[in-house]
């Protein structure tokens, strides 16, 4: 018994080093896409490392948020059941090397740096780095713009702000990101 024990301390070291291993710095992914790092450097959003588990999404995956925000979300989340209104969190806390394997995914479909920075943010610049942003879908609505068009982005519009959630990308925004009707800020009070 004593050595099954071990031995599966000892594999789950290996497996450790080895994710070590797979994890970039900031640094070595703006190498990756050949960006400069220095234009982001007053802007970076550091990685949230205060996180709480909500549970999983619809595909799984467990989310995790800020506690402050994880607190909000499950008011608005109630209050909205009382109006009848679904609400679905499919992201929150993403890490730099999560944001890089978005990106990189992308531009191994052959999209362009310029088109995919319409879409998501780099690495260090997206909201989903503080823990404090999720993305909102309903059960007829995926990610997409015509989420827009659901009662749960209506309810959203009319409610949201008083749990602190705004809508960060909104038509016509200033940085040429793309209409976002699903991704929400928690701005703390």
């Amino acid at each position: 018994m004593q050595n099954n024990i071990s031995y599966k301390y000892y594999f789950l070291f290996l497996i450790s080093i080895f994710l070590a291993n797979d994890m970039l710095s900031l640094e070595q992914i703006y190498l990756k896409l050949n960006i400069d790092k220095k234009i982001i450097l007053d802007t970076i959003i550091v990685e949230s490392e205060n996180l709480v588990s909500i549970g999983e999404n619809i595909l799984g995956k467990e989310i995790f948020l800020t506690k402050k925000c994880a607190k909000a979300w499950n008011e608005m989340y109630n209050a909205a059941i009382n109006d009848s209104i679904r609400l679905s969190i499919v992201s929150g806390f993403r890490s730099y090397n999560k944001q890089y394997s978005i990106i990189k995914n992308k531009l191994n479909k052959g999209m362009t740096i310029n088109n995919i920075l319409k879409e998501n943010k780099l690495p260090g610049l997206s909201q989903h780095h503080s823990g404090n942003a999720i993305d909102i879908i309903s059960s007829s609505h995926k990610l997409s713009v015509n989420f827009a068009k659901s009662a749960a982005y209506i309810w959203l519009e009319k409610n949201a702000n008083q749990y602190g959630f705004y809508l960060q990308y909104p038509k016509n925004t200033k940085d040429n990101m793309i209409f976002e009707p699903w991704h929400w800020y928690y701005k703390e009070k």
